[in-house]
């Protein structure tokens, strides 16, 4: 305030102090005003309260902030507490916003969230993180725009509660979009409408009642009805990436049940065309190697395969070991392949043995051993060991490829 006028380019606010929150709330909208009437171009309000406090928490920024004519990247993180709530005005307008990104919001009026999009004509970049909406299963959220380049929608952090998610259906027609991440519940339905220039897409569909966090939640809808769902929904969302350079699954769940479903990859799974990078988090048991060597069908000009082996979270059934593998294509454009986290089973040597014999002109597989079996990651004589059996193992293997380098990490 006792600075004048002149025009402030950016301004940050991150507030961590917990004991004087109450402070924040009588200043913080004075404190925007002014960086709003200095023309401020770059702005971004971040607030970590204390999530067991007492009190509600109910934000009312100024309308100027939603209606100014200078802003071009606003950033609005509130705290993760769904006590925290953000009253938006009814009108909104920001010509020059091209960057948005909002945190752990709360708003009552669904509404209100459509409004401010489309308050944004020439938006580029927009982050949508933790958003909930009261009585949202109601009510659709649509993203339109033609300028909009890279979209994150990231909703795996919400407190469970029936009643707190984004909306019934999320809607995206943006038709120069080229990045896409989105890691959420599949009983969020999406409707894909216009998405023909992804380049890159980032995918985690979590199958709600997986996880502990999600024990309590109040669907309504049976487990048998959920094993069915979850991979046609899953599928019929990734079928909108089939132009897609670079592809990022992080669902292993997702490759266990495909495994189960066969149809489902070769029946309503395009063919990737254009996919050269193909990123999978699986579990490397023989029910999920199925499902990729399935995937690997699908993209005939694949030539980077990057996997991740995440910690198993469920039985594998009994007849695991007895599913085959099957891959009769060869890859012929595979270049590089890229391992992490290997434990040197039998079927990660398995899967690796279907790959060096199906991929002729591989120059390079990157191999890493599992960080968490010594605590001594570096030095540790187990892991040492571990790597230099599976060492062994993978030069002993045949291979298609005569100038194949294989590194580890």
């Amino acid at each position: 305030m006792l600075r004048g006028f002149y025009d402030i380019h950016k301004f940050h606010l991150y507030w961590e102090d917990r004991q004087t929150d109450k402070i924040l709330y009588e200043y913080l909208n004075a404190w925007i005003l002014v960086a709003l009437n200095c023309n401020v171009q770059d702005l971004s309000i971040q607030i970590e309260v204390d999530e067991n406090n007492n009190y509600s928490l109910e934000t009312r920024f100024p309308h100027f902030l939603f209606n100014s004519q200078s802003l071009s990247k606003l950033v609005l993180k509130m705290t993760l507490n769904y006590e925290s709530k953000v009253i938006l005005p009814k009108s909104m307008d920001l010509p020059r916003l091209k960057f948005m990104s909002l945190g752990s919001f709360f708003v009552e009026d669904g509404d209100s969230i459509n409004k401010l999009i489309s308050g944004c004509p020439i938006l580029e970049s927009l982050i949508l993180r933790d958003i909930w909406i009261e009585d949202g299963y109601e009510m659709n959220v649509n993203i339109e725009s033609h300028e909009l380049k890279h979209l994150e929608i990231i909703n795996n952090n919400l407190p469970v509660r029936s009643h707190y998610n984004m909306a019934k259906i999320i809607k995206l027609s943006a038709p120069n979009l080229t990045s896409f991440i989105c890691k959420d519940y599949m009983l969020q339905e999406y409707s894909l409408e216009n998405v023909s220039s992804l380049i890159t897409a980032d995918i985690e569909i979590v199958r709600e009642g997986e996880y502990e966090a999600l024990e309590y939640h109040d669907l309504e809808i049976s487990e048998e009805e959920k094993e069915i769902l979850y991979p046609k929904r899953t599928m019929e969302f990734i079928k909108a990436f089939h132009n897609v350079k670079d592809l990022t699954i992080s669902s292993p769940r997702l490759l266990q049940i495909l495994a189960g479903s066969p149809d489902l990859i070769e029946g309503r799974s395009p063919q990737f065309c254009n996919l050269r990078s193909l990123k999978l988090t699986t579990w490397f048991t023989s029910w999920c190697l199925a499902a990729v060597s399935a995937l690997l069908k699908t993209c005939p000009c694949i030539e980077s395969l990057y996997l991740a082996s995440a910690e198993v979270k469920f039985r594998a059934d009994k007849d695991d070991d007895e599913v085959a593998l099957p891959m009769s294509s060869i890859m012929f454009h595979l270049k590089h392949i890229e391992i992490r986290e290997l434990k040197g089973c039998d079927a990660e040597i398995k899967s690796l043995e279907l790959l060096l014999m199906k991929a002729p002109v591989l120059e390079e597989m990157v191999l890493s051993l599992d960080k968490s079996s010594s605590p001594d990651i570096a030095g540790s004589p187990d892991r040492l060991q571990v790597a230099k059996k599976l060492g062994e193992k993978l030069r002993s293997l045949s291979r298609a490829s005569p100038s194949l380098a294989m590194i580890f990490l």
